[in-house]
């Protein structure tokens, strides 16, 4: 009965290991000012996820897999691409009024 309940854990505990392992994080920012840009959009078209930026600009995206190309918008601003072969915590977006 120990061994069942045990496996049963590492199955069902399994899918939250390997989301972490495709989960990104960022900021998107303003170029001059270094303001946050609230409710911006970051997407990844072939994956048909994304996200809007929180108010501090901050987001966090769960990717379906890797390598993926990370598009951000706000309008008023050029938009941003970058291609992600990783998971990351740590990304900047700086975009252009």
């Amino acid at each position: 009965m120990r061994i069942i309940l045990t496996m049963m854990v590492l199955f069902f505990s399994s899918p939250l290991f390997a989301q972490d392992a495709l989960t990104v994080k960022g900021k998107v920012i303003d170029f001059t000012t270094g303001e946050p840009l609230p409710y911006a959009t970051v997407m990844v078209v072939e994956q048909e996820i994304g996200v809007d930026t929180e108010e501090d600009g901050s987001f966090t995206l769960v990717l379906n897999s890797f390598p993926a190309q990370l598009d951000i918008e706000y309008m008023g601003y050029e938009s941003a691409s970058q291609m992600l072969e990783a998971k990351s915590d740590d990304l900047l977006f700086e975009l252009i009024s």
